[in-house]
């Protein structure tokens, strides 16, 4: 007996169990009610009495067979499951898996249900199902999701990750590149690939030979350029490109079509690959590898370059090495001019966007902040002006306007001891690039509505570097810090190596937070690591110890820097400017007792000296030091 048959049978047993039995009637009872029945029908007049209502509508010869079936209806307390509705395609996985099939195509509908309805992990049982039984799936565009998923993960599986993402489809070589569908799953995979596996050499590696292979390397190649460039030196850069190059022509050229699609394949490649070229040339130049850029662009010249890159590659070649401008060196300006009308001042700053420097509109908003209490909305105002893009300006004004106005901003929170927004806002701007790890780092990151996050400069560096140190928790892990960046500095190109600011930032924080003595072995370990401090750090050593009254420290260093001495083997101490001699004549000229001597200053955290000190009477800046030219 089939189901729906038992259904039936049970379905009539419900309907005759709700009804009573009663006596069986006759025949002829039967016929006389009918005929009753009708005479009332015919004859209105006749009065009839009430119908009888049946109560049995089996004949005598179907009881027995009704109870014959009866027997063998299903228990009363059985509930049957009801009957699904009928579909016009039965689920594929469950049929594959009731039968167990293990036909190609099975295991391929599959595998594709399971990534349509994002249940990865399932679909990648069922992929080592299939390889395990020597099958290939058929490569889709969805493929890509499941990629993503295992490296955007806590616990990243690369081996699963490569492995899905050689499941991709392969695209042919062509001009249209830029239309497809699968650009969009790609950008994500690379920005991923550029934010969580930042010094991964290796894997980049391995993912460029993928995407060569499946044809997807156009979408990839310029970024994965820009991130190897950062991370690697010259040599293995150079190495790893011109391999992705190779494999990439060996697959996209094919021998089996027609000589004219042949051509046009050919023609295809070469244009991305001088592209390539093109890019990583220019990349060099900006990460400060000179040399390797000139022995690079003389190589491949004779293979035919694009003007632009042409231009910019010797532009760029006969411009002398760039260093960080210090405050000293810049030009005399009255930018800081405070006696000037705030109207003015604010005109000057509008009108003309390159000469101020950051910390001068960093100064320009502190005071216009005063006037918050009368003019609430003056500092928005000036910021949307101070960033206004007209049409008549380019693109890169606005950024670099927009960068120096975040900068200043940045300074002035840091003044205000808000290092951690200054650390959050850093990390919603740039990629962690040339910076060691830091306990900040467990903070979740600010959400940016930028999907691509760029590299940072060695002035973004520069801006973040002080909030970060003083964020650490003992001297001991300021250290520390200190020498893992040092340490990161040398595997990094010469554009983020650390330059004069750098260095002068990083003993005046030494400084300040710790000792004179931490200021001085951090220039010390500076100097160690390969890189020239500048004069701005040995400045801050000098100051800081006249400041604190150590006559003796100040005399022995005033004299090497004014001889020039050799400082640990590496390098020359500059000798003093006259900026320096003047702030030191106004620092010493509270040190100097009524002979004209200078006074040995005594433990500073003694209140007694330093009661002492405030009282005594001192000259002015103009008091005559003893011997000071001969120190």
């Amino acid at each position: 007996m089939t189901a729906y048959s038992r259904n039936s049978y049970h379905a009539l047993r419900l309907v005759l169990d709700s009804q009573s039995y009663l006596p069986q009637r006759s025949i002829s009872a039967t016929i006389n009610a009918w005929s009753n029945r009708l005479a009332s029908v015919f004859n209105p007049d006749t009065p009839s009495g009430p119908e009888p209502v049946p109560t049995n509508f089996l004949e005598d010869n179907a009881i027995d067979e009704y109870e014959s079936i009866r027997s063998t209806l299903l228990p009363r307390d059985l509930t049957p499951k009801p009957i699904p509705w009928p579909t016009l395609f039965a689920p594929r996985h469950d049929k594959a898996h009731a039968s167990g099939s293990t036909r190609p195509r099975d295991f391929d509908l599959i595998l594709y249900d399971l990534v349509r309805r994002k249940e990865y992990d399932k679909a990648t049982q069922v992929l080592q199902e299939y390889q395990a039984a020597g099958g290939a799936p058929v490569p889709h565009d969805e493929y890509f999701d499941v990629a993503l998923y295992h490296l955007d993960t806590a616990a990243p599986d690369l081996d699963l990750f490569l492995d899905w993402l050689s499941r991709t489809p392969t695209y042919r070589a062509s001009y249209s590149d830029k239309t497809r569908d699968s650009n969009q799953r790609i950008a994500r995979i690379v920005n991923t690939l550029r934010r969580n596996h930042t010094g991964d050499t290796e894997l980049i590696a391995r993912v460029l030979n993928v995407f060569a292979v499946r044809g997807s390397l156009p979408y990839a190649m310029s970024d994965l350029i820009s991130q190897l460039t950062l991370i690697a030196p010259p040599s293995y850069t150079l190495k790893t490109i011109r391999d992705t190059i190779e494999l990439y022509q060996a697959t996209q050229i094919s021998w089996k079509v027609t000589p004219e699609l042949r051509e046009v394949e050919r023609n295809a490649v070469a244009k991305h690959v001088q592209t390539w070229w093109n890019q990583y040339t220019r990349r060099l130049l900006l990460t400060g590898h000179k040399s390797e850029a000139n022995y690079l662009f003389d190589k491949m010249k004779s293979s035919g370059w694009d003007v632009k890159a042409d231009k910019y590659t010797i532009a760029k070649m006969k411009l002398p090495e760039r260093s960080g401008r210090m405050k000293d060196d810049a030009p005399p300006e009255t930018w800081l001019a405070r006696d000037l009308p705030m109207p003015q001042r604010i005109r000057k700053f509008l009108v003309n966007h390159e000469n101020p420097s950051s910390r001068e509109l960093a100064q320009l908003l502190r005071d216009l902040e005063s006037f918050t209490p009368t003019h609430p909305t003056l500092v928005k105002r000036f910021e949307s002006r101070f960033v206004f893009r007209s049409k008549s300006q380019l693109n890169r004004d606005w950024d670099r306007r927009a960068w120096k106005l975040w900068k200043a901003q940045m300074i002035i929170l840091r003044g205000k001891g808000l290092h951690h927004q200054v650390v959050q806002s850093f990390r919603s701007r740039y990629l962690w690039i040339g910076l060691p790890d830091h306990p900040s780092l467990a903070i979740p990151s600010l959400e940016t509505d930028v999907p691509r996050l760029p590299r940072p400069s060695i002035d973004d560096i520069n801006i973040v570097l002080p909030s970060l140190l003083a964020l650490l928790p003992t001297k001991e892990a300021m250290d520390t810090f200190t020498k893992q960046y040092l340490a990161q500095a040398k595997t990094l190109p010469p554009s983020l190596h650390p330059n004069e600011p750098t260095s002068a930032m990083l003993v005046r924080a030494h400084i300040r937070q710790l000792s004179v003595s931490h200021g001085l072995l951090c220039l010390k370990n500076i100097a160690k690591a390969g890189f020239t401090p500048g004069y701005s750090a040995f400045e801050a050593i000098l100051i800081a110890h006249a400041r604190s009254g150590h006559s003796r420290q100040t005399y022995r260093y005033w004299g090497k820097m004014t001889r020039s001495e050799n400082f640990l083997g590496k390098i020359h101490m500059p000798p003093p400017n006259e900026r320096t001699e003047e702030a030191l004549r106004k620092i010493i000229s509270r040190y100097i007792d009524e002979e004209g001597g200078m006074r040995m200053k005594r433990d500073p955290r003694r209140k007694a000296t330093r009661k002492r000190l405030r009282e005594k009477t001192v000259p002015g800046a103009d008091t005559p030091l003893k011997n000071f030219d001969t120190w």
